[in-house]
């Protein structure tokens, strides 16, 4: 037989073939799934709506998530929490069918498309299945905690931040019904609560930048003839990084401050005054029962703004000295 009749028939073989193939897939994708086709991250190539939902029931029926935390390892199953697919709602199973072009099945073979369906759980049984969990052992439990500052040896030192593994709860209980509805089989704890304010940030840098000026100006406060000079022991005492995450004076331990290094010496009510006056000499004045409001304060343009809040926040009327 000739050669070229040989390749020819060949040839038309082949393209028969492939004819038919693309003929009978383009037939048979009009009511099946194309291929690389998921929903909820089953895989339902080739099969019929039914059978697709066949295959989410079943899925759902041994589908078992593993929850991992730093030192734990969980498990939560879909009947665990009455975890089903709302297939009537939004007509998911009908729409990615109706999205496939039958003669253009065999480009499915190379890419794919993703669906996924509404998703219904009891919320009260998931949030008693993750309270009995061991990534919520209380007796484990780390708090996460904020950068903050010690005072010694005349500075203030940073004391890191600290990453807890207390878990966010309610970020929790929503990340773990995603987790369900995407199919998945594990997942790593990632929703721990964070600390606000860490040593990089610059909120931080920013704070302790302030309490360290703070301590280079001493502050000498005075009532008429009398007068206190605070060191940067006794300033340092009082600072703290507050909750808005800036410089700020502990008003408790101002308070206590106060009443125990400052404010005896500015009582006049039942002490003795001596007083100087013009032409009258020195004389005694016994002691009342009022006590003078004092001078004004009067801050210095360089006084740090820490500092400020330090001398307005006392129970008494100051004046800085310049």
């Amino acid at each position: 037989m000739n050669k070229k009749l040989i390749a020819g028939i060949s040839a038309a073989v082949v393209v028969g073939v492939l004819c038919a193939a693309e003929f009978g897939g383009a037939y048979y994708f009009r009511n099946h799934y194309t291929p690389n086709t998921t929903i909820n991250g089953v895989n339902v190539s080739g099969k019929s709506i039914d059978s697709a939902k066949q295959a989410l029931d079943d899925s759902l029926n041994s589908y078992t998530l593993t929850i991992k935390g730093e030192a734990t390892e969980d498990q939560l199953s879909a009947s665990d929490i009455d975890f089903t697919y709302q297939y009537d709602t939004g007509n998911i199973l009908e729409t990615a069918l109706s999205d496939q072009r039958p003669f253009e099945w065999a480009a499915d073979l190379f890419g794919g498309r993703e669906y996924t369906l509404e998703t219904s759980y009891n919320a009260d049984k998931l949030n008693e299945k993750i309270s009995g969990m061991k990534c919520m052992n209380p007796d484990k439990k780390v708090q996460a905690q904020n950068a903050g500052v010690t005072y010694k040896d005349g500075a203030f030192e940073v004391v890191p931040e600290v990453y807890g593994n207390e878990l966010d709860a309610e970020t929790f209980s929503g990340v773990l019904a995603e987790q369900l509805a995407a199919g998945n089989t594990e997942y790593q704890i990632d929703c721990y609560i964070q600390p606000k304010l860490t040593q990089d940030s610059d909120a931080f840098k920013k704070a302790k930048s302030q309490l360290d000026a703070a301590l280079q100006s001493a502050v000498t406060l005075k009532r008429d003839d009398i007068s206190v000079t605070l060191s940067a022991d006794d300033v340092a005492s009082v600072l703290t990084i507050g909750d808005d995450l800036k410089a700020s004076v502990d008003q408790e331990k101002l308070k206590t401050y106060v009443e125990e290094n400052i404010a005896e010496p500015f009582k006049t009510v039942g002490k003795e005054r001596t007083v100087t006056t013009a032409g009258c000499g020195t004389f005694t004045i016994s002691g009342g029962i009022f006590s003078s409001p004092g001078t004004p304060f009067a801050l210095a343009s360089s006084t740090p703004p820490v500092i400020i809040s330090l001398i307005r926040s006392t129970p008494c009327s100051f004046a800085r000295s310049t």
